[in-house]
């Protein structure tokens, strides 16, 4: 089934308008259709949701105490950018092309991004476009250039691809909070847990949960 008809029609019955826009941060502030009364029965119809669509996750956590303890200002290899900004989108373009391969019979994928301004979109297109061109440590530039079009496409959570976008909001939150306390279990963490694309990536994490750095406290999390 369509995800974006699923989406629309879910908005239109539990917050009366097919073209609202979900931002996870009005969630928790608790304001909007997200407040009380009412609150709780929405957020569960909102966990029933995204168990029904059928979407796939990859994440990326980059611990940022634990990071610059560890690395300082500097970059775990020559072939990542010293700006986590950009080294985020280097880790999670990686496992992309993984998954691509691995669970989408080597599909090729175009790249869509929440615009966050002028010069942030500039940054992540420069990046985007040297992964083509040097690769990583991991990654070949020819594997980039054979599973992704060229060229991030940059747009606001309320545009074409809107409901990808609003479901990768989703899905960040309840990830960053049980990396930050994986003994907790936070809202929507089973939803997305089983969202997570499976597979082995390294010897430490599967496809769809990038840890950095790695502690061997987040051993099996997705499991959790």
């Amino acid at each position: 089934p369509d995800v974006d008809l699923i989406v629309r029609a879910w908005k239109a019955t539990h917050l009366k308008n097919p073209d609202f826009v979900i931002h996870e941060p009005d969630i928790r502030a608790k304001v909007g259709p997200w407040r009380d009364p009412g609150r709780g029965a929405v957020l569960e119809a909102l966990r029933a949701l995204i168990a029904q669509v059928d979407f796939a996750v990859v994440t990326c956590v980059v611990r940022r105490a634990e990071y610059v303890a560890q690395f300082g200002d500097a970059a775990p290899d020559e072939s990542l950018p010293g700006h986590p900004y950009l080294m985020t989108l280097d880790f999670l373009i990686e496992r992309v092309v993984m998954v691509l391969e691995e669970h989408f019979h080597g599909g090729r994928a175009k790249v869509i991004a929440e615009s966050r301004g002028a010069k942030e979109d500039a940054l992540l297109q420069h990046e985007f476009a040297r992964l083509h061109l040097d690769g990583t440590s991991y990654i070949a530039p020819a594997w980039f250039r054979q599973q992704l079009h060229p060229g991030i496409h940059f747009e606001p959570k309320g545009g074409q691809y809107g409901t990808g976008l609003q479901l990768a909001d989703l899905s960040a939150r309840p990830v960053a909070e049980k990396v930050a306390s994986p003994g907790s279990t936070p809202d929507r963490w089973a939803e997305v847990r089983a969202k997570l694309c499976p597979g082995q990536a390294t010897k430490n994490s599967i496809l769809g949960l990038k840890i950095m750095p790695w502690d061997a406290a987040f051993a099996e999390l997705w499991k959790s």
